[in-house]
């Protein structure tokens, strides 16, 4: 059932305004949009720069993956060496030369 006070409403009460209708009023209260801003576009420049940033992010994740795969290895084999000493590293200390062994938290 409708409410009969509805059809006594103007229509434009009824629909919610379009955006050029609320730009309208707000420039009317004394607010204008600033149109340089609404009015740029992407440049050339901008995509060229956007194209090499994405080409040298590339290539330094393949750098870095083949780093990993040498911090593995090297990891692979210290962990080899600590199996064949006994669970510890040998260290030469500066005074006197003399040896200690040296535990990781094992």
């Amino acid at each position: 059932m409708v409410c009969p006070l509805i059809s006594l409403l103007p229509h434009n009460l009824l629909t919610p305004p379009s955006n050029q209708e609320d730009l309208h009023l707000i420039s009317e209260m004394g607010i204008s949009p600033d149109v340089s801003v609404l009015g740029r576009k992407p440049s050339f420049k901008a995509g060229v720069l956007a194209v090499i940033a994405t080409l040298r992010m590339k290539r330094w994740s393949e750098s870095w993956a083949g780093e990993r795969k040498v911090h593995a290895q090297l990891v692979k084999t210290l962990e080899g060496m600590r199996r064949r000493q006994g669970q510890g590293v040998v260290a030469r200390s500066s005074a006197g030369g003399a040896r200690q062994m040296l535990s990781f938290g094992r």
